[in-house]
């Protein structure tokens, strides 16, 4: 466990931010500042207070905004003088703010009364809160300080009952009233910031028992019954300031009852309450009912909260009871304790404020089934507004967390027994699709003050990712979508637990630690899915604070339980939580406007009649009227009285604006109702009608003083639509609430975006300064208290709790002196807990309890007792910890909710000067709290009818007094998951979800319903009228076609606008099966396609003027497959979504709406839109294709058999549309069959669809099939003339529309100018390109170009013919013996002495750099484009690529060899102080098995950055094995390529052995192994520095596969003569052996019989393995050069450990000598004067030497020794042409390191066979290989595309005629006559292995066998041939009589 700490950022590096101090021109760090200093261009400077008030001193140099557009939001929102003339007077209320707060005392004690000054105490207040907000905060803050509570109650303890009236009369209004009017000011009750401190005012009027509150409200009761609510000059007239004192003394008694349960149940107060009523029952006129409308609001609230009678729903005079129905009524099993059998769980509660959001544990596993309301109100258990909200939150609940539920309840019944067989019928109650990861752990914690609390989880990653490299796994996370940010997660355990948590996104910005100044890591850096090979973590906090205590336990505890890890993909808490929760707060107060039509408790008179609505209660103040004049032609003036002559004003209206008569209907009765049904059928204007009706509202906005009007969508998208159109009308202060919009013009006006230009006031300036401070105290609270539960088992951690909580026990185990007051003497401290639980005395066999060893002392109690005593404190630790853990934690959340209150505040200060609030349903459920502060009056919801009720109900804030809901029930209804739940099942209709509250109003099913008005949209002006008709024949009777439609081009291409292309070919994916989740038919798939394809080759149809619509997902995805190739596919947001949560899609890009025009493809230049039927209401297209998808045989159509959807899906073409389906499959749903039969009067149905040419309109052309489309392109018979003016008499069709893509082929004459002369070409070649080089028409300029260099001939006098030219890329020419010459090609390539032409490549071929290349002589251009020097240029960019491997490797290698030992010091240094858990350590099995249970283990964390080291070196020895080097690459691919095409044409590639570096391989295991070392000994020491104790846990290892790798090590190293990696092979073996002896060594005998043998064999095996390496180390020790320096005092350390057992100390003998590795090379041959070539020992280190710094590598310092060797005869014979002076040119050259030099040394070697008497060597036949020695700085090519590139082009590369590409023939035949050879011949083996590897081999005759000697003496063919096979570049001569074989290779 561990808390946040500093350092970097995550892996890659965050990009920077812009600097908000740059954007100021303040930021004072410079270059050193963490953010970029760019201009931002979203950056928004805030609005300067001062400039604001006219005060600003500093003009244009202010870093505050001065542009009035900001002035006016800051002046708007904070309540300042609009009228402000910036005369520098600004500052009144600031002065007379500072009067009135010198009446607030602040000292200590009573304060004297103000007396008369009361009266201007209160007055002075009311008028400060009247102004800015500021200032308004400010002085309510004084009100709730001290001192001012002490004013309020000098206020309210006045005798009231002794004053007379006229003294009432005068401090009611002076000073009572505006105390309430301080108390109710809107914006005070709205503040949350000001939430508390007003609670803190009303506690004080009240006052404990409420008999303050009762005097006081009971004189102000008896005041207002003196008054009278008529005007005394006016009897139909409102007395306002009755009206204003009843309405503002009502709205404080709410408040009070409201903050006070007590005062619910007061009698006093409810007297009071009834006192008042009184005051309404006079009957008054219609001015007076509408001014006391607040009043009596108020005055329901407060009899609903205290339970008065009044508060019942009244019921109308029209409303009875109906009588008795016959029905049979099934008994049904109510909720909770309702239920004949109890409750079903711990979550089933009748009241669903009970209820539990996520499923719990007991619910998971229940097995009854659980309650649902039907949608009878009959069956509820609840009945009216109450009984509504109960049922669509368990039916809402069950659609979302009903699903988690039963998918987390089919993988625990798996987890829980994993034997089980999962059956098909468990499969399909499995629920919500899910990923299941298995093997979970809890391995980190973390808490900052930002994020919270949160945990990493580790879990083994998926099979198919373990041996991915890092990037691949990063690449299939991230596009897999899984673990995404938010996603929901359920944690499982085989113990029965279960636990939701949330994954935590990564945090975008790093915060700074307030200690140390320096960033925090988070936890993501170290925990991601794709950095380790085989665990993922993901990084997540639980949804319940309560379920922290059991992660923490899984964390620090060790268990035996197996955990899942449950995803729930595209499920998103944030997208259902909260409309429950805002329904379970509904449920609460019953706070919902028009609760008698939603939820009537009675049956009407006449249920058949419509509900005769009332105008909005805004409407109904007397004179007030709609002012139309915004919507009408010209301004012309036109008024609406809400519910007076409606027809008549909709006629008046239709005349005089763009309106449809319908659409005029539909605003005037929208505007005479309260509750408004709009119905829009397709293509009606639904969206244009609400933009109007909006546009008239905000006209009246003052006037009606409505507020904003919230317009609600249920989709993000369908928000952006509505709040651009708004835009479009001029509509200005409009905000977007939500950041998922992806309209780029609402990004200004997002409410984030407008908050972030305001200023905060003083009062919140402090709160938030104050907040913060504690929340950075509470953050290092728990952080400390997270570290003290890490360090639970500490010796330390006990003694500190002893010592606070048991002082007695604390002296008897700590104290430094004894009861004798003696001085005890402690050698150990730290071990005094560990030697008391270890020692013991004799005791009872029964242990005492707990509570008898209190009283005993210590070292009296056996050792079960001091066991049970030391569990007994580590309990109460614990828990005390986890106690203290819950306070912080919760204050923490109080912290962090004041700080959202904050931000609250300045979103409500933005919010109350908008005109237009936009919010989806889902965003208003998460903002409701916000969202009835603001008051707004008018709810306008599009797409109602998508809608579903309970989000619906959500969004009808308390304050909403006109609901305006636009849809249309007959296209799609409320999407629901489960659908279980929807009519469209059998056994669904019965809840009938998808029903939204639109349908049922309009279309009601119960007994209590009545229907609603509804207004209709009859115009459409989308559809031609052969496709309204289809529509208007079934569902819209009424639905009229505008005059434009009729209009409309027919499709162009087609014979017909409307056209059924029936067919029979089933669908895919079996018949009709019930269990199929999407369908697909490929038959519609191509025929989709092709008809796409054919409407765009008309050329006529622009971006998004085709669509192709289909019902199922997996059809969308096919179709978007096939047309992926060809066009840009745009899909709307819904189906990418929906294609995500449906599995993904890995074939295409998804590419969102908004919609784009694409960059054509091909000559396509069409972007389609392609989308489901669900996901395109409220789209339209010009042509649109349908595929239906469903043919099968039992004639099962899916879900296209509800009208909704088939109503959708044919309305959305405006000019033609193309169904593509088997009718017979429909013919059973009567709609399909009307619409079948209409198809078929009009001739527009059939099995071939007729296609017609524009331009050959009486040919017939009839498909029915894909490849139909295709052979009908060409037209015959044509005479087209083209623009050069031939003429064409056949052209494709596409081309015959546009001339000008013809080629004209027609043989020309031409005169190619400058030359004049006479060729002939095509028409369509233009002959005027002047960069034509032809040697007979080549300008005088090209002529005199040198092209010879040896005889410097010029272009114009070379014959070629005999001698062609090669012309350079950059433009010059040269002959082809000129470049040949430049080229060196005799050097590489071998010729013909007659005829000089090349005809072989040379096997003696010199490697070379790159850097050696000829270059252009006349301008240095490079050659690499030449052809035929393609194999010179690629060979010398293998050479470099070799080159380069071996200068990375060694760099990288001393990297990782210094990391290495860094992090084993960190190990270290940190093992003592590290949580110990108890645990179960089983190391064992296969190196990956072994490493996975490190990662398992609840330590895990602490061997992070070990293991990013030994992946990275696993990495690095993976790229330097032999498959992985240049050469061995590229001729793996070559011979792919050759055994593929059998084309003997292609040359194998041969390389030398020696090119291929094995020696950095085994530095690479080397250091593998010893990282290996590094983690398990770590782990072995820390736990046997864990606590004793019987949960400690058991150790057991095995390290057989260890072991065999070393062996491996030690045979590869001295088959390559790599003496170290020998010797180190030799120490780590015998290292492995000692740990599993030192840990086997304390098991019993009896516990496991035969253990005593293992050990003593395993234990004389290592001493053999040391003996071995000690040996090898003494050949070397006290010579010139040791190649096992270090390594003898290692192999020491491990005998003594061996000896001594296993210590704390073995570490720091693992790595000790591993700094030398590569320090000392570059001295090992630094011998200096000179030396003895008969000194064996110094040769061989020579021959070592070259091979540890490389195969093809001589380093030697001296060049004195080389020449010493030049003139000794030592097998190594060097060329007699080299001197001295040219090897120290020629071959020395210097490259230099990070840490060293390296003199590098180029030579050519012998391969010398010295035959038998005594011949000259010299004269016997020699053959030389020449090696290439060269080795520069740079990154490593031998991978990826460098390799392939060159490979490719070897393959591809052709010389010239006549050179042979095949080296050796027959070569697979001689290495199959062989195989006998290599049975019998293992020294040959051991012989081919070493040239392999490139090593030094003496091979001595009289070591060879006789029966060897007769296979090298008979069968020297077969040597040889054995020989070229595995080194084909080294040619070998063997005589016939072998005396001696001396075989030497680098």
């Amino acid at each position: 466990m561990a808390t946040r700490t500093t350092g970097n950022t995550k892996g890659k590096m965050l990009e920077k931010t812009p600097c908000r101090f740059f954007q100021i021109g303040n930021c004072q760090k410079g270059d050193a500042c963490r953010h970029a200093h760019v201009r931002d261009p979203k950056f928004k400077r805030k609005a300067c207070p001062h400039f604001a008030k006219g005060r600003c001193q500093y003009g244009t140099s202010c870093n505050f905004s001065h542009v009035e557009e900001d002035i006016d939001l800051l002046r708007a929102t904070s309540g300042a003088n609009t009228n402000n003339t910036g005369d520098g007077r600004g500052g009144s209320t600031e002065s007379q703010f500072r009067d009135w707060r010198y009446n607030i005392s602040t000292e200590v004690g009573t304060p004297r009364p103000l007396g008369p000054r009361m009266t201007n105490f209160c007055k002075q207040a009311l008028e400060l809160v009247d102004g800015e907000v500021g200032v308004m905060q400010e002085v309510m803050v004084l009100l709730a300080s001290n001192g001012g509570l002490q004013r309020i109650s000098e206020l309210v303890d006045q005798p009231f009952d002794r004053l007379s009236n006229a003294q009432l009369i005068r401090i009611f209004n002076t000073q009572i009233l505006p105390v309430f009017k301080i108390i109710t000011h809107k914006n005070v009750v709205a503040s949350v910031v000001l939430g508390p401190r007003l609670m803190t005012i009303y506690n004080i009027i009240y006052n404990g028992d409420g008999e303050r509150a009762v005097s006081l409200f009971s004189a102000v009761t008896k005041h207002l019954l003196t008054l009278s609510l008529v005007d005394v000059y006016d009897n139909e007239a409102a007395n306002d300031a009755t009206v204003d004192a009843l309405e503002n003394t009502l709205a404080a008694l709410y408040k009070l009852v409201e903050i006070n349960t007590q005062a619910q149940v007061h009698d006093g107060l409810k007297l009071a309450v009834e006192t008042l009523a009184l005051l309404f029952e006079d009957p008054v006129s219609k001015a007076v009912v509408f001014a006391i409308k607040p009043a009596q609001k108020h005055l329901r609230r407060i009899e609903q909260r205290m339970g008065l009678g009044q508060a019942l729903p009244h019921q109308a005079d029209n409303v009875k009871v109906a009588g008795a129905r016959a029905t049979f009524e099934l008994a049904r099993e109510r909720p909770g304790e309702l239920s004949e059998d109890g409750p079903r769980h711990d979550n089933d509660s009748v009241n669903i404020r009970q209820i539990s959001i996520l499923p719990t544990l007991q619910e998971i596993q229940s097995s009854r089934v659980e309650y649902l309301p039907l949608a009878d109100p009959r069956e509820w258990h609840l009945g009216g507004l109450e009984g509504l909200l109960d049922r669509h939150f368990r039916l809402l609940r069950e659609d979302t967390v009903g699903q988690l539920r039963d998918a987390a309840k089919f993988e625990l019944e798996r987890l829980q027994n994993p034997q089980a067989q999962v059956t098909d019928s468990k499969r399909k109650r499995q629920g919500a699709r899910t990923y299941i990861y298995g093997n979970v752990a809890v391995s980190n914690i973390a808490f900052d003050a930002h994020s919270g609390i949160e945990f990493a989880l580790s879990f083994d990653q998926p099979k198919d990712l373990k041996h991915k490299s890092t990037n691949q796994r990063q690449e299939w996370w991230q596009g897999s979508k899984r673990l995404g940010d938010d996603a929901l997660v359920c944690l499982l355990s085989s113990f029965g637990s279960v636990i939701f948590l949330i994954v935590v996104p990564e945090p975008k910005f790093t915060k700074k630690d307030t200690e140390t100044g320096k960033d925090q890591i988070p936890l993501h850096k170290n925990h991601n899915c794709w950095s380790d090979p085989d665990r993922a973590h993901v990084v997540a906090k639980p949804v319940k604070q309560t379920d922290i205590k059991s992660l923490l336990n899984q964390l620090l505890s060790s268990t035996i339980e197996h955990f899942s890890l449950v995803e729930f993909p595209g499920v998103l808490l944030p997208a259902f939580q909260p409309t429950l929760q805002a329904m379970q707060r509904m449920s609460d107060s019953l706070d919902v406007p028009f609760s008698n039509i939603l939820a009537p408790v009675a049956t009407q008179t006449n249920p058949d009649q419509e509900v005769d609505l009332q105008p909005p209660a805004y409407a109904t103040r007397p004179g007030f009227q709609f002012n139309l004049s915004k919507v009408t032609m010209a301004g012309r003036d036109l008024r609406l009285t809400p519910g007076a002559d409606l027809d008549n004003k909709a006629v008046q209206l239709a005349a005089n604006s763009t309106f449809d008569l319908g659409q005029a209907q539909a605003v005037v009765f929208s505007l005479s109702r309260s509750f408004a049904l709009i119905q829009g059928p397709p293509g009606t204007g639904k969206s244009y009608t609400g933009v109007q009706l909006i546009n008239i509202l905000l006209d009246n906005k003052k006037a009606a003083d409505l507020g904003p009007i919230v317009c609600v969508c249920f989709t993000n998208h369908a928000l952006d639509q509505s709040l651009e159109r708004l835009l479009d009308e001029g509509v200005d202060k409009v905000i977007r609430i939500g950041g998922r919009s992806k309209s780029e013009r609402l990004a200004e006006v997002n409410l984030r975006s407008v908050v972030q230009r305001l200023s905060q006031t003083k009062t919140e300036k402090a709160d938030r300064w104050d907040l913060l401070k504690k929340v950075d105290d509470e953050e290092r609270e728990i952080n400390g208290i997270l570290g003290g539960m890490g360090q639970l088992n500490s010796q330390a951690a006990v003694e500190e709790y002893l010592k606070t909580n048991y002082p007695d026990q604390y002296q008897q185990l700590f104290s430094k002196v004894d009861e004798d007051r003696f001085t005890k003497v402690n050698y150990h401290p730290d071990a005094v807990m560990e030697r008391w639980l270890g020692s013991t005395i004799r005791g009872f066999d029964n242990p005492r309890s707990v509570n008898e060893l209190v009283e005993v002392h210590i070292l009296n109690m056996t050792g079960r007792e001091r066991r049970r005593l030391y569990d007994y404190w580590l309990v109460e630790m614990k828990e005390d910890l986890h106690n203290r853990l819950n306070i912080a934690l919760r204050a923490y959340n109080g912290l962090k909710a004041k700080l959202d209150d904050i931000r609250t505040e300045l979103d409500l200060r933005v919010l109350r000067q908008a005109n237009i609030i936009g919010i989806t349903t889902s965003g208003l459920a998460r903002n409701l709290n916000l969202l009835r502060r603001i008051n707004a009056k008018v709810l306008l919801c599009e797409e109602a009818g998508e809608v579903l009720e309970s989000h619906c109900l959500t969004a009808l804030l308390p304050s909403v007094e006109h609901a305006i809901l636009i849809g249309d029930h007959e296209q799609l209804r409320p999407h629901v998951q489960n659908y279980e739940l929807s009519t469209e099942s059998k056994n669904g209709a019965q809840y009938s979800l998808d029903v939204s509250l639109f349908e049922r109003l309009v279309q009601p099913q119960d007994i209590f319903a009545q229907r609603l008005p509804l207004r209709r949209l009859e115009v459409q002006r989308r559809m031609h009228p052969s496709i309204s008709q289809l529509a208007r024949r079934t569902l819209y009777p009424q639905l009229q076609d505008a005059p434009g439609v009729s209009r409309y081009p027919g499709v162009v291409g087609m014979r017909q606008r409307l056209f059924w292309l029936h067919h029979e070919v089933k669908e895919c994916g079996g018949d009709g099966d019930a269990m199929a989740t999407s369908h697909t038919n490929d038959y519609e798939v191509e025929m989709t396609a092709a008809l796409v394809k054919h409407l765009v080759r008309q050329g006529v149809y622009a971006s998004n003027d085709i669509a192709v619509i289909t019902p199922y997902l997996g059809q969308l995805r096919k179709i978007r497959k096939k047309l992926g190739g060809t066009f840009e596919i745009v899909l709307n947001e819904q189906d990418v979504d929906d294609l995500e949560k449906d599995g993904g899609d890995e074939d295409l890009p998804l590419h969102k709406a908004p919609r784009r025009t694409s960059v054509a493809r091909g000559t396509l230049l069409q972007a389609l839109r392609v989308a489901t039927v669900d996901n395109f209401q409220g789209e339209e297209a010009k042509v649109v294709v349908v595929s239906l998808v469903r043919s099968n045989a039992k004639n099962n159509p899916g879900f296209l058999r509800t009208s909704n959807r088939i109503n959708v899906l044919l309305s959305r073409a405006q000019h033609g549309m193309y169904i593509i389906g088997n009718a017979n499959t429909t013919a059973n749903v009567s709609m399909w069959a009307k619409i079948t039969d209409i198809f078929r009067e009009d001739g527009n149905f059939g099995t071939d669809l007729q296609l017609c040419c524009p331009r050959h309109e009486d040919t017939l052309i009839a498909v029915n099939k894909p490849e139909d489309f295709y052979c009908l392109e060409v037209i015959e018979g044509v005479d087209v003339e083209l623009g050069c003016g031939h003429h064409q008499t056949f052209l494709p069709c596409y081309q015959h529309q546009d001339t000008s893509t013809v080629r004209c082929e027609v043989p020309m004459n031409r005169t190619v100018p400058g030359c004049l002369h006479e060729i002939v070409e095509p028409c369509y070649m233009d002959v005027d390109d002047e960069n034509k080089l032809a040697d007979q028409c080549a300008s005088n300029d090209v002529k005199d170009m040198e092209a010879d260099m040896f005889v410097f001939e010029k272009y114009g006098d070379v014959n070629l013919d005999e001698d062609p030219c090669i012309f350079v890329a950059c433009g010059h020419m040269f002959t082809l013996k000129t470049m040949d010459g430049i080229m060196d090609m005799a050097a590489h390539y071998e010729s013909d002495p007659a005829t000089g032409d090349f005809t072989s490549i040379k096997t003696s071929s010199v490697p070379f750099s790159s850097e050696e290349l000829k270059s252009c002589p006349a301008c240095r251009g490079s050659l690499r484009s030449i052809s035929r020097y393609g194999r010179i240029i690629r060979r010398a960019s293998l050479d470099e690529s070799a080159k380069k491997l071996t200068a990375w490797s060694n760099r990288n290698c001393q990297d990782l060899q210094k990391r290495l030992v860094k992090e084993q010091q960190c190990l270290l240094s940190t093992i003592d102080n590290t949580l110990k858990p108890y645990q179960n350590v089983k190391l064992g099995g296969k190196l990956r098995d072994q490493m996975d249970e490190v990662k398992s283990l609840k330590t895990d964390k602490r061997y992070r950055q070990i293991f990013a080291i030994r992946n990275t070196i696993d990495t690095f020895a993976d790229k330097l094995s032999r498959d992985e080097q240049p050469y061995q690459r590229v001729r793996d691919l070559v011979e792919t390529v050759r055994r593929h095409t059998a084309d003997p044409g292609i040359a194998e590639f041969h390389f030398p052995s020696e090119e291929l570096q094995l020696r950095e391989h085994l530095l690479a295991t080397s250091l593998l192994i010893r990282a290996d070392i590094l983690i398990l000994t770590d782990v072995i020491s820390m736990h046997n520095k864990t606590a004793a104790g019987a949960r400690k846990g058991a150790l057991q290892v095995d390290f057989n596969a260890n072991r065999a790798s070393c062996e491996a090590q030690v045979i590869e190293a001295e088959l390559t003569s790599n003496v170290r990696q020998q010797v180190e092979g030799h120490i780590f073996w015998a290292r492995f052996a000692a740990m599993e002896c030192g840990t086997l060594s304390v098991i019993d005998e009896e516990a496991k019989p035969g253990m005593m043998h293992h050990l003593d064999s395993l234990k004389k095996y290592t001493v053999n393995h040391l003996n071995d390496a000690e040996k090898i180390c003494a050949k070397f020790s006290g010579g010139d050069v040791n190649p096992t320096k270090g390594l003898a005092e290692e192999a020491a350390d491990v005998r003594r450990m061996l000896e001594d057992g296993v210590s704390s100390s073995e570490m720091r003998m693992v790595v000790a000598a591993m700094a030398a590795e590569f320090s000392g090379t570059e001295t090992l041959l630094d011998t200096g004067g000179s030396l003895n070539p008969e000194d064996s020992n110094l040769y061989d280190a020579l021959l070592l030497n070259a091979k540890r710094i490389g195969y093809r590598y001589g380093l030697l310092k001296n060049p004195m020794l080389m020449e010493q060797y030049k003139q000794q005869n030592i097998a190594l014979k060097l060329c007699p042409t080299l001197d001295s002076s040219s090897l120290s040119y020629e071959f020395y050259q210097v490259m230099v390191g990070d840490t060293r030099e390296m003199w590098m040394a180029e030579f050519v070697a012998q391969a010398c066979i010295t035959p038998s008497g005594d011949e000259n060597p010299h004269d016997s036949p020699v053959y030389t290989h020449t090696i290439k020695h060269n080795a520069l700085e740079g990154r490593h090519l031998g991978v990826g595309r460098t390799i392939r590139t060159l490979a490719w082009d070897w393959l591809l590369d052709e010389v010239h005629p006549g050179v042979d590409l095949a080296f050796t023939k027959g070569r697979s035949a001689a290495k199959a006559s062989l195989s006998d050879e290599f049975r019998v011949g293992q020294r040959l083996r051991i012989l081919i292995d070493a040239f392999e590897a490139g090593i030094v081999l003496f091979l001595e005759w009289g070591t060879v066998s006789s029966h060897r000697r007769q296979v090298l003496t008979d069968e020297s063919s077969c040597f040889v041939a054995l020989l070229k096979i595995h080194m084909p570049d080294v040619l070998i001569a063997v005589p016939g009589k072998v005396k001696k074989c001396c075989i030497f290779s680098l």
